[in-house]
């Protein structure tokens, strides 16, 4: 059983978060896992390396975004095809994960995942991420941490141990831009079908996700979570990460919004879905948001004269006008940049991408 994690290193982000990310893997209890680094950053690899305080002691690689993709200091970057080409690449183990550079790893998380995965085999498997109140600055604290005892204490004595799962907190829904009372209700039945599931009462819905003695929980239903580990065989089986297309600017997750993109109900009809990991935690670390394929005028002046057909880039470079002219506001100008009445946004191209390659008969008749 290998993992390979696919960590992207963006262009907006402090590397201070990377740090803290590296040191958790340094100190993990299994080494049976390798890195990719996603390099969306102007630098070359040899002078990123040299702005880290804490140096990868794991089997990595990089994989950097050609010059040619950058517009000004930010590139017009596409994680499907990333993931496609490590594929392609021969670059994958057993299971593959993607994260950010703001999130970190409990320090025997791979040990404990890896055995959870050799016992039942799962297509795919949420990681358990945990929205923590850390700033870079205060989760530096960690690289401090020469063993992995001392930094699983170091968690717990920052609180970050405690963190609420990322589905279930309202910051989540409005850092989302979905509307409270909305959210409220989705954690509610969240919350009530796993106590259906489990025949157990609680007093609060993020219990739902605290440890069973299986390491893991099946719920009725689908909940935003960013963080996935999924086989190789089931990505190259159902061409995942969308080979011959591209979904410029959009995460990779299961999109789950209602009319536009429900994937959930699909995948719980082709595998085991959806199952929470929940023996070990990832934790998020808080950051400033800067959209520059919206925001940053040098970049969007330059993507505003790019002449394509690509549905995601059109949907984009409308969203930059309309925002520039004071039609949109940022989030608005987002929202259409991912769903339209077009239906050309990230998350629109995102369905109508994936179900192209499901077997037939899990694909709604009216899709």
């Amino acid at each position: 059983m290998r993992l390979t994690l696919l960590v992207t290193i963006d262009s907006v982000k402090p590397l201070g978060l990377l740090d803290v990310l590296i040191h958790s893997l340094n100190l993990q209890t299994s080494q049976d896992f390798d890195v990719v680094f996603f390099n969306q950053t102007p630098l070359p690899a040899s002078q990123l390396r040299g702005q880290l305080r804490c140096a990868p002691r794991f089997p990595h690689s990089y994989w950097t975004i050609p010059s040619t993709d950058f517009l000004g200091q930010h590139p017009v970057w596409d994680l499907y095809a990333f993931h496609t080409a490590m594929l392609d690449e021969g670059r994958i183990g057993d299971y593959l994960m993607s994260l950010h550079m703001e999130e970190f790893l409990d320090s025997d998380y791979i040990e404990e995942v890896s055995k959870l995965l050799g016992e039942h085999s799962f297509d795919i498997l949420f990681g358990n991420l945990r929205r923590t109140g850390l700033t870079v600055d205060a989760a530096s604290y960690f690289i401090r941490c020469s063993s992995s005892p001392d930094f699983q204490r170091a968690l717990t004595e920052m609180g970050a141990a405690a963190s609420p799962h990322w589905s279930v907190r309202a910051p989540a829904a409005r850092r989302s831009r979905v509307r409270a009372p909305a959210a409220v209700l989705s954690l509610y039945r969240l919350w009530r079908g796993n106590q259906r599931a489990t025949a157990i009462t609680h007093s609060k819905p993020d219990v739902a996700f605290d440890p069973t003695p299986h390491g893991f929980h099946q719920f009725p239903e689908y909940r935003d979570e960013d963080v996935y580990l999924m086989s190789r065989r089931f990505a190259e089986r159902h061409n995942w990460f969308l080979k011959g297309h591209h979904l410029y600017f959009e995460d990779i997750h299961f999109c789950q919004q209602p009319g536009v993109c429900e994937l959930g109900p699909i995948l719980a009809k082709l595998t085991r879905f959806p199952v929470y990991f929940n023996a070990r935690k990832i934790y998020h670390i808080q950051h400033n948001n800067f959209y520059f394929q919206i925001e940053d005028r040098l970049f969007t002046d330059l993507l505003l004269k790019l002449e394509t057909d690509d549905p995601c880039i059109r949907s984009l470079q409308f969203a930059i006008r309309e925002y520039r002219r004071g039609a949109l506001s940022i989030s608005e100008a987002l929202r259409y940049s991912r769903k339209n009445p077009q239906r050309e946004g990230t998350q629109d191209m995102n369905y109508r991408y994936h179900i192209r390659y499901l077997p037939p008969h899990v694909i709604p008749k009216n899709a």
